[in-house]
């Protein structure tokens, strides 16, 4: 089969470990491009807002946020990790060969970037879930205080304000990327869609058997 790969491509895109990840998958740049960064910042400024103006209790939203993360995303990570074997281990041969080639605007091929992609998904995950933990225990340490330690109402009403938009960043984005893991998984699977149905054209009608895909 014929490659648009060279040698000094497959050096220069052979990426390991987290900083290929962040080059392949490009989210080492501006996150407001990205519609799921840019819901959850919303969002987690918005929820602070709404609860000073409703007179809610923002260490209570606290609690309650870092609860349902404990319980919710231990689960969801496991959906995550699941969908990215599928898209890592479980493609044919010939369907490799071809998402392998150079995309038409970046030296990385496609399977790159989809690979990149749900491993990000995981990363990000894996931290909100770090977050939720950490949150977790200083709620627990903060509850069973034997010191007593007194903070003044203004201080202690901007510290929760500050860790209420931290959690609610963390959280919701959580949840997006579930919504766009399933979109993922979707486009990986009308793609495989693609190659099998294009082969089989091509295996029907010799003349497009050199044809070049196009996705």
């Amino acid at each position: 089969m014929e490659t648009k790969q060279t040698i000094d491509n497959i050096k220069k895109t052979f990426i390991v470990g987290f900083p290929g990840i962040l080059k392949i998958s490009e989210v080492s740049g501006n996150l407001w491009k990205f519609r799921v960064s840019r819901y959850s910042i919303c969002i987690s400024v918005l929820l602070p807002i709404f609860s000073i103006v409703f007179k809610l209790d923002p260490a209570s939203l606290i609690n309650e946020i870092q609860l349902q993360m404990v319980v919710f995303l231990p689960c969801i990570l496991g959906f995550t990790i699941a969908g990215y074997a599928l898209v890592v281990g479980f493609v044919q041969s010939n369907m490799l060969n071809k998402i392998s080639e150079p995309a038409k605007d970046s030296n990385f091929s496609l399977y790159q970037k989809m690979s990149s992609t749900f491993a990000i998904n995981v990363i990000l995950q894996g931290v909100a879930l770090i977050f939720a933990y950490l949150y977790h225990f200083i709620i627990f340490f903060d509850t069973n205080d034997k010191f007593h330690i007194q903070i003044s109402n203004p201080v202690l009403l901007i510290v929760n304000i500050f860790g209420l938009i931290i959690i609610t960043f963390w959280f919701t984005i959580s949840i997006f990327l579930v919504v766009q893991i399933v979109v993922n998984i979707f486009n990986f699977s009308q793609l495989h869609h693609y190659f099998i149905n294009t082969e089989k054209v091509r295996n029907q009608n010799p003349e497009t058997k050199n044809e070049p895909n196009e996705v």
